[in-house]
């Protein structure tokens, strides 16, 4: 249709336009996450000159990517030139746990990117919020809008006043500000197009500036507000007399346009906004009728397809030269029955097709569109689900397999039926009907011995096949067979008993991909599993205690590794693995919930630092080890103990204060 094509042309346009804003705010709301940024500071310490440039359109980060993005190689010399004591405020501001007094220092450090990370922190107290709205660096303030926790109505008004164009754009995008603020901003002197499209898409924005912003020139934010379904009548009477064509059909499709505007865009001069009109839902009878005389067939075709066209019209246009608009007809629910037996003797195949998926085609015209001539007509109709006994027998005995196999997913097959299609000579039929989900369970059971693994394979994969018949299927010779039925969840428990057995690898990765196997059967694997099954039960939740303790006197430090990580290990694994020879398996065990206060302690002296690293980042550790960990000889350890939730109040508080002079151990080298 040409209204489709034209919308779709209009559409990627504002699509691009719209893209960008997007983009624009993204990039000043994720500034905090920016590499650059932090480089920057550390090099030249001119903050606000900084706030003012984009740095990266990658995406919202989260808050701990900026230390992630630091500490790449081309930044590790500028992080020697500060020391690490920034990184630890920052990690404490970031901390959602970060106590009042901690949080009041913080605001006033003079890095803004602690102050940012502050801004964007839930647990900030909202007179800090308001302090930090007044902050010089604009990044500081674009991160209060990346606050998960609402703004209060104070700090909203200073947000409001003042700012940069890029707050105001982020505050006006964000679904959480009010209308009273969305307001003000509307009458800011500074009207940035990407500034009144946020304000447009804003659902809390009043009426009253809706209906101001359909009358300024930014045709986008028209556009855009000419299809909201929330728009009143007043503002889609101002748009429909909008001198742009794309506009206007818009507001032609608008569902909530009143019949007065509607009858008027019935009317008018562009073919895309009278097609619009003849598609609107809400379109009356007698609009429909007057559009039904459209030279054009794009709007007769809508007109067809409108369920609100009356029957004299559909009469009419039933006879109509145009494909198309004939095809529309027979599409149309609300066809009549002597409509659409006229249509089922149309000579083009689309119409009859159309008539044949019809929801009024009555048992009459069923039985006549089975014996079509085209293929196409009888498929179609072998979808319906409202076909008698007698027309499903027709089309499962029909000449050609398409038809058949169409037929063979009806969900109303009767038993007879079905089990005449299991024996089709076909592969496609039968493995067509092995998909169907409500067939008898003898014709399952037919299908479950077919000579053609593709078709058993189809069975094993299906979960409404009955439980003794999956059974049945775990001796099959065929591994595709096999494994599709391991991976059913529907497979009975005593058939993946026997599945265990099995030698073939693929079999038994299939098995143990699934997290809800039951102990024995995880224990019975694992008497004979090769290094991914091993790795496969040392990660899962269901693994037996006995196979965990073998497992974690594995050989291979990988499989150790992944045993220490799982959340239900026993207290017999952690007291063999706290001892382990392999820094990589005592710092999975770290991180492990589990462990005892005596286990944090003895992990808190680990020679390793990734050890420490991890102890210190486990939300299970207690105060006592964290305040252990904070006096480290290594940054990393203390910035992961100022980044931890459990870190108490008075612990935050300190290392909010910390300076270079007390924590200074020498460069900091990469991850060993």
């Amino acid at each position: 249709m040409k209204l489709a094509r034209n919308a779709n042309l209009f559409s990627r346009s504002f699509a691009k336009s719209f893209t960008r804003f997007f983009l624009l705010v993204t990039v000043l709301c994720s500034v905090l996450g920016a590499n650059q940024a932090w480089a920057q500071e550390l090099q030249a310490q001119n903050l606000q000159a900084q706030s003012q440039q984009p740095q990266s359109a990658a995406g919202k980060p989260d808050q701990k990517s900026i230390l992630q993005d630091a500490l790449r190689p081309q930044s590790l010399a500028l992080w020697n030139q500060q020391g690490p004591a920034p990184r630890i405020k920052l990690a404490v501001a970031q901390n959602p746990a970060c106590p009042r007094q901690a949080a009041t220092v913080l605001a006033k450090d003079s890095s803004s990117l602690v102050r940012a990370a502050l801004a964007s922190n839930p647990g900030c107290p909202d007179d800090l919020k308001l302090q930090l709205a007044k902050d010089d660096d604009q990044m500081v303030v674009l991160a209060l809008l990346h606050n998960p926790k609402p703004l209060t109505d104070s700090v909203l008004a200073e947000l409001a006043h003042d700012q940069q164009p890029q707050t105001y754009e982020a505050l006006a995008a964000d679904p959480r500000t009010p209308a009273a603020t969305l307001k003000k901003l509307a009458e800011t002197p500074m009207q940035t197009e990407f500034l009144l499209l946020s304000i447009a898409r804003n659902a809390n924005a009043s009426p009253e500036v809706v209906l101001r912003l359909t009358k300024m020139g930014d045709r986008m934010v028209r556009s855009f507000l000419a299809r909201q379904a929330r728009l009143s009548s007043a503002c889609l009477d101002q748009l429909a007399e909008d001198g742009d064509l794309g506009v206007r059909a818009f507001v032609a499709a608008n569902k909530n346009l009143s019949k007065q505007t509607l009858d008027k865009l019935a009317k008018d001069v562009s073919l895309s906004v009278r097609e619009a009109c003849a598609g609107n839902p809400q379109a009356t009878a007698e609009t429909l009728t007057k559009l039904a005389q459209d030279p054009q067939w794009e709007v007769k075709v809508e007109v067809a397809l409108n369920p609100n066209c009356p029957e004299s019209s559909l009469d009419a246009l039933a006879k109509d030269s145009n494909i198309k608009v004939r095809w529309a007809v027979g599409e149309n629910p609300k066809a009549s029955p002597v409509l659409l037996a006229s249509l089922a003797a149309d000579p083009e195949v689309a119409v009859r097709s159309a008539v044949a998926e019809n929801p009024n085609l009555d048992a009459g015209l069923q039985a006549k569109l089975a014996n079509d001539s085209q293929i196409a007509v009888r498929q179609i109709l072998a979808f319906r689900q409202d076909l008698s006994k007698d027309l499903l027998a027709k089309l499962a005995g029909d000449s050609s397999p398409l038809v058949r196999k169409t037929t063979a997913l009806n969900p109303n097959l009767p038993e007879d039926l079905a089990a005449k299609l299991a024996a089709d000579n076909v592969l496609m039929v039968r493995q067509t009907l092995a998909s169907n989900i409500k067939l008898p369970s003898s014709v399952y059971g037919k299908l479950a011995a077919d000579s053609d693994e593709q078709v058993r394979a189809e069975i094993a994969g299906n979960g409404a096949v009955p439980a003794h018949v999956l059974a049945a299927l775990a001796d099959d010779i065929s591994v595709a067979v096999v494994t599709t039925l391991t991976m059913n969840r529907a497979c009975p428990p005593g058939a993946l008993l026997k599945l265990t057995q099995s030698t073939d690898s693929s079999i038994q990765l299939a098995l143990l991909r699934r997290r809800d196997l039951q102990p024995d059967i995880l224990a019975k694997i694992a008497e004979d599993a090769n290094n991914l099954q091993r790795y496969l039960l040392a990660t899962n939740r269901n693994c037996p205690p006995a196979v965990l303790s073998v497992l974690a006197q594995d050989k291979d430090p990988t499989i150790r590794a992944f045993v220490a990580s799982n959340p239900v290990l026993p207290d017999e694994c952690i007291a063999l693995l706290i001892k382990d020879d392999s820094r990589t398996v005592r710092t999975k065990l770290a991180a492990n919930p589990r462990l005892a206060t005596s286990q944090l302690t003895q992990l808190s002296s680990d020679p390793r630092r990734t050890v420490r690293v991890a102890l210190a980042a486990n939300r299970s550790t207690n105060g006592e080890t964290l305040k252990i960990l904070s006096q480290d000889n290594e940054p990393e350890v203390i910035e992961a103990v100022a980044g931890n939730p459990s870190c108490p109040p008075e612990l935050l508080l300190d290392l909010a204060k910390s300076t270079q002079s007390w924590i200074d151990r020498g460069p900091i080298l990469p991850q060993r």
